[in-house]
Formats: C-alpha cells, sequence, structure tokens
C-alpha cells in the first residue's frame, strides 16, 4: 500500500511538473502569436523609413540547394522597396565568420533585382533576431520599421520589437515546404518564441552593438565585407 501511494504521488507531481511546463510554453507561443495582426499586405503597410530584412542561409545541405527561405524574403523585401512604402532596406544576418556573410550574400541577391546599392545597408551581427531587432534602433536609430520574413518568424520579431518599444510591422515572406519540413519548423519555432520571451523578461542584450550609422547618408561599399568591418 504504501508503495502504491508513493507511485500515485510521483506520477500526480510529474504530472503537475508537465501541465506547468506546458501551460508555459503555451503562454509564451500565444505571446508572440498575439502580434500576427501586425503582418499586413502591401496596400495596408504603413510607409517607414526603413524594412528590416531578416537573415537565413541562400543555400542548403552543403550549398547544394537554393534556401526557398532566403529567396522568398529576398523576392518580398524587393517587391516592398519597388512599392516605395520603404526608401531602405537593411539587411541583418550572421557574418561571425569570413567565409559565411548572410547579409552580403542578400545584398548580391537584391543588387540583381534593381534595388540600387544606395539603399542597402548591412548589419553584420544579427546573430539573432533580438540582435537584428535591438540594432535596428541602437545602431541605425529606427524606431518604426517593418519587418521581412516568413510569418513565424516574423511574428517573434514583431513581438521582440514592440516588447522594447519599437514600432513594427510585418511583411510576410511565404514559401512552401514539405510535410515534414513545416512540422519541424514548427516545433522548432515553439522553442524559439519561448527563447524570446525569456530574453524580454531577462532584458537580454545583442551581442555587440557599435557606433551609428547614419542610413540617410551613402556608405561606401565593400563587396568584400566581414564581420570586423560590419561592426566597429
Amino acid at each position: 500500500m504504501k508503495h502504491k501511494k508513493i507511485l500515485i504521488s510521483s506520477a500526480v507531481a510529474v504530472a503537475a511538473v508537465f501541465l506547468v511546463v506546458a501551460a508555459i510554453v503555451a503562454g509564451c507561443y500565444l505571446a508572440v502569436e498575439r502580434h500576427t495582426r501586425y503582418i499586413c499586405k502591401l496596400e495596408n503597410l504603413p510607409s517607414c523609413k526603413a524594412a528590416l530584412v531578416l537573415g537565413c542561409s541562400p543555400t542548403v545541405r552543403n550549398g547544394r540547394y537554393i534556401n526557398t527561405y532566403f529567396s522568398a524574403r529576398i523576392r518580398k523585401a524587393a517587391e516592398l522597396y519597388q512599392s516605395g512604402k520603404v526608401k531602405v532596406l537593411i539587411l541583418s544576418g550572421d557574418n561571425g565568420r569570413t567565409s559565411y556573410n548572410e547579409p552580403q550574400e542578400m545584398r548580391r541577391a537584391l543588387l540583381k533585382y534593381g534595388i540600387p546599392d544606395s539603399a542597402l545597408f548591412c548589419d553584420y551581427a544579427g546573430f539573432r533576431t533580438l540582435d537584428s531587432i535591438v540594432r535596428a534602433d541602437a545602431i541605425f536609430g529606427q524606431r518604426k520599421i517593418i519587418v521581412v520574413s516568413q510569418p513565424m518568424h516574423a511574428a517573434r520579431a514583431i513581438y521582440l520589437g514592440r516588447s522594447l518599444g519599437v514600432e513594427c510591422y510585418g511583411y510576410a515572406a511565404d514559401v512552401r515546404v514539405i510535410r515534414r519540413a513545416r512540422l519541424r519548423n514548427a516545433a522548432r519555432e515553439i522553442l524559439a518564441r519561448v527563447a524570446a520571451v525569456k530574453d524580454i523578461i531577462s532584458k537580454r542584450q545583442p551581442k555587440f552593438y557599435g557606433e551609428r550609422i547614419d542610413i540617410d547618408k551613402p556608405q561606401v561599399k565593400d563587396p568584400v565585407s566581414t564581420f570586423e568591418t560590419g561592426v566597429r
């Protein structure tokens, strides 16, 4: 009988912990999900000085295939600029090593769409979504901005921005993926949303800041820029 009571007590404790964790995860997910209302169609977006294009790898599987997430973001960023809704595109991504440079890959791709180089500003220290959002404000001076990414990612970026006082809107760059990849991405996003809420609560800071960049002044463009020249 005593052994049975111990088993029941243990089961109740495990169930209670599971319910608490599930409630926390669900709460974080919904806190971010509410911000999907700021993701708009092109005609409903407000005019902003700049858009923040969030980076990802241009290729997958060791460079063998084009990353459709990347190409969709570039296409939407070009469309947004050409519509006249924004004057500048801030390209924020990872350039933590010389051989990997997301912002420059985005810049090259956008130049092929006919976007003028003077409208493209690279943020080489966008290691995480939080970093990209904070730096859009702290480095590029933008307190109102349109985020370009896939819907789930855009909603998370908007949540982070608005939690930090940045007036963010989203322009969704959707893409069709196979069912298995869609489920994997959804699972990853659940964890990312928990991390996003944790970042806000803990007041986490980006890995790097740097000198302010005036996007009203043209920059000298360097086609071989690396992280060291991107963060001064």
